[in-house]
């Protein structure tokens, strides 16, 4: 299978996926922790702090 079908079916597979099934993958990928906050080690504070400051305002 060539790049171009993968990336084509990974971008349709994930048009289906849930709020929780995006979560528990960016979790299981060390990008969130469980309260759906970014990993410190990864993110810089300053990202961390603008995400924290985003989802409040929703």
């Amino acid at each position: 299978m060539q790049t171009v079908h993968v990336e084509t079916a990974v971008r349709s597979d994930a048009n289906f996926r849930t709020k929780e099934q995006r979560a528990k993958l960016l979790i299981k990928a060390n990008i969130l922790d469980n309260n759906g906050d970014y990993l410190e080690r990864f993110f810089s504070a300053e990202t961390i702090k603008k995400d924290k400051a985003r989802r409040q305002e929703k």
